[in-house]
């Protein structure tokens, strides 16, 4: 019991990822476990304003290897480790079976101390996963595994990676944020937003912490501002700045219109790209790390992670509906 009571009041939830069918939802703990929740119930019980409890997860998995980020592919529950370990693991109806398969990333004798897979993006269309590790980004084949190629042109650690077909955008804490092309597997072109008057914020710092892109923009942030160009003029001057008061951890595009930012502060803020406030959704904990979120025909879901043993929940993506338990309480 006093082991449970500790992991409440201390975890912290650093990934999360939805299934591709959109009915479970992971998220793993810095004490190195991995929670399942069921997506489908969770959305029915607050529609249909059901008693039944739905805040704890269905499974809560013991990973051997310490869980670092997290991503989907087929009925496939990808983990990114330290030293470089992803980790494929199958699951059925949400619950992790066992370990199926596993790549170990090419590592450079000095980048060992830097080699937590901090972020994985998968492009389903061609079989491809990217890691981010260190401050290099390795593309992987999903049919056999092997590593393809390294992308090399960061000086620290990468913080995120994101892509939309041919692609891919990457953070690092060396302030530079970096789109490349995974057809040449060259940087297209690099930023450093903290050099622009516009952005920077001095307080916090230059490390860029999120960097997010659709076919047509690409939004990121940090220590510096959320800011959106458009992909034609990403080295002139933004499109827009946001205002959102904290440090920057996470940006995405939700239905292709709209920028949800999140990060060093218990607010989670979605706006419009001509810069109106559109939610402002309080979050459990001080600070958010993670925020996935899916829509069909039947339902959407968004749920937000970080400092706390809570993970919120949103079905209209506007305020919070639910707050879902990592650990049990007791």
């Amino acid at each position: 019991m006093k082991e449970n009571i500790q992991k409440q009041l201390y975890t912290v939830v650093t990934s999360q990822a939805v299934s591709e069918s959109g009915r479970f939802l992971y998220a793993c703990s810095t004490f190195g476990d991995i929670a399942s929740y069921n997506i489908e119930k969770i959305t029915s019980c607050i529609e249909n304003v059901n008693n039944e409890d739905i805040s704890d997860p269905i499974s809560v998995f013991k990973c051997p290897e310490t869980p670092i980020s997290l991503n989907v592919h087929r009925d496939f529950l990808i983990v990114g480790s330290k030293n470089g370990l992803i980790i494929g693991y199958k699951t059925t109806s949400g619950i992790i079976q066992h370990k199926s398969w596993n790549i170990q990333l090419p590592l450079s004798p000095e980048k060992i101390d830097i080699s937590e897979v901090s972020d994985l993006w998968v492009d389903s269309e061609n079989e491809f996963l990217y890691a981010s590790c260190g401050s290099d980004i390795f593309q992987c084949s999903l049919d056999n595994g092997t590593v393809l190629n390294k992308f090399e042109g960061h000086e620290d650690f990468i913080q995120s990676i994101h892509g939309c077909e041919q692609n891919l955008v990457t953070a690092s804490s060396d302030g530079t944020v970096k789109l490349w092309d995974n057809r040449t597997k060259k940087a297209t072109f690099s930023i450093k937003p903290s050099e622009n008057k516009e952005i920077s914020r001095t307080q916090f710092g230059s490390w860029m912490g999120s960097a997010s892109i659709s076919k047509s923009w690409l939004s990121c942030g940090g220590g510096p501002k959320l800011a959106v160009f458009h992909l034609n003029q990403v080295t002139k001057q933004p499109f827009q700045v946001f205002d959102y008061p904290s440090s920057i951890h996470v940006t995405d595009f939700v239905d292709l219109d709209n920028l949800l930012v999140a990060g060093g502060s218990n607010r989670m803020v979605q706006y419009s790209l001509n810069g109106n406030m559109i939610s402002d959704i309080e979050t459990s904990g001080p600070a958010v790390y993670s925020v996935v979120w899916y829509k069909n025909q039947q339902y959407k879901f968004l749920s937000a992670s970080g400092a706390s043993n809570n993970i919120d929940v949103s079905i209209n993506f506007t305020y919070k509906d639910a707050t879902l338990n990592f650990y049990k309480k007791t």
